[in-house]
C-alpha cells in the first residue's frame, strides 16, 4: 500500500500485509520547493519537484520549510491567500518570510497523512514494513515478522526523490518486532549533502514495544527533538555485545523503564549510547538482566 498525497486519516486495521515486492506501506507526499520570494508583500512561490502528483498549498494551510541541505527545520507558515498556474502556487503568508530563502522545501503540515494503524501483521518482507513519511499517527497493537529491511522507518531524506515531510507527532506503542533485519525501529533524517542537524523530526513515542532477536539496535535516533522511550521490552537470546538504543543529534529525550533480557553473557551489552550533537538526554530505570554477566 504506497499512499501519496492523501489528506486526512487513513485507517488500517485487523489485516495481514506480507510477501510483497515493496514496502507494505508507503505513506508520503511530496515537498514543494521556493522558487521566488518577495518579502515585503509577503509573496512565496511554491513550485511542485515531481509529477507524481501535486500537493496543494491553499488559504489556511500551514507550511514548514526545510533547509534541502541538512533538512533542518526553519519555520512554519500560515497560508493567508494562495493561487494556482499549472504546478505553481503564489502564496502569501502571515508574516514576512525574512528566514526563508530561494531552494528551501516545503511540506504542507495540514495536509499530511494522519495514519492509524492497529492490530496488523506485517511479515516476510523483502523491503521495509513501513515507511512512514507523515504526521499526527499511531502505529498500535502490531506484529512485525521476518522484515529484511527493517521493520519501521520513520524518516525525512534529501534525496531525488523530495517525498514526504519530517514525521512529528507519531505514538508507537504496544507493538512486537520479531526476527526481523536492517533494524527493528529507525527514526532519522538527513539532507542532500548527507548531514544533518537535530530536530527535523519532531515529538516521538515509542511505548510498551517488545523487541526479539534483531541484528542491529532495537531502536535507533538520528536528528530529533522530542522524544520518549519508555516501557519496552528487548528480548535477545544470544547477544556478546550491543547498543540496544543509539541516538544521534537528539534533543529533550527521555529513555525510561526499559528492560532488556540476555539469555547469556550480556557484560559488554549498552542499553543506551549517546552519539555527537545530543544534548538533554534523560536516562531513568533502565536495566539489563538474564544470564551469566
Amino acid at each position: 500500500i504506497h499512499t501519496c498525497a492523501l489528506e486526512g486519516d487513513l485507517r488500517i486495521t485487523n489485516c495481514i500485509l506480507e510477501s510483497s515486492h515493496d514496502d507494505a506501506l508507503n505513506i508520503k507526499s511530496f515537498y514543494g520547493k521556493i522558487t521566488s520570494i518577495v518579502k515585503s508583500s509577503r509573496e512565496i512561490t511554491i513550485d511542485q519537484t515531481q509529477n507524481e502528483c501535486a500537493i496543494r498549498f491553499e488559504e489556511g494551510d500551514d507550511i514548514d520549510f526545510y533547509d534541502p541541505e541538512t533538512m533542518e527545520y526553519i519555520d512554519t507558515y500560515h497560508v493567508v491567500s494562495s493561487t494556482c498556474s499549472g504546478t505553481t502556487y503564489r502564496v502569501i503568508v502571515d508574516r514576512r518570510p525574512n528566514n526563508l530563502v530561494e531552494g528551501y522545501s516545503a511540506g504542507n503540515d495540514t495536509r499530511s497523512t494522519r495514519m492509524y494503524l492497529h492490530n496488523c501483521l506485517i511479515q516476510n518482507k523483502r523491503n521495509r514494513g513501513i515507511l512512514l513519511q507523515t504526521r499526527y499517527s499511531e502505529i498500535s497493537q502490531c506484529t512485525f515478522h521476518n522484515v529484511i529491511m527493517g521493520a519501521v522507518q520513520m524518516l525525512s531524506v534529501g534525496d531525488i526523490f523530495r517525498e514526504a515531510i519530517a514525521p512529528k507527532e507519531i505514538i508507537f506503542k504496544d507493538n512486537k518486532i520479531v526476527r526481523c533485519q536492517g533494524g527493528d525501529l529507525s527514526i532519522f533524517a538527513y539532507g542532500t549533502s548527507g548531514n544533518s542537524v537535530a530536530g527535523a523530526i519532531r515529538d516521538i513515542t515509542v511505548e510498551n514495544n517488545y523487541f526479539y532477536n534483531g541484528p542491529t539496535s532495537a531502536i535507533t535516533t538520528r536528528s530529533v527533538n522530542g522524544l520518549r522511550i519508555a516501557h519496552n521490552l528487548m528480548h535477545y537470546p544470544e547477544l556478546s555485545s550491543r547498543s540496544l538504543i543509539t541516538v544521534r543529534q537528539t534533543l529533550d529525550a527521555t529513555i525510561e523503564d526499559n528492560l532488556a533480557y540476555i539469555d547469556n553473557s550480556y557484560s559488554n551489552v549498552t542499553m543506551v549510547t549517546e552519539n555527537e550533537g545530543c544534548s538533554n538526554i534523560t536516562q531513568a530505570n533502565n536495566e539489563i538482566m538474564g544470564g551469566r554477566n
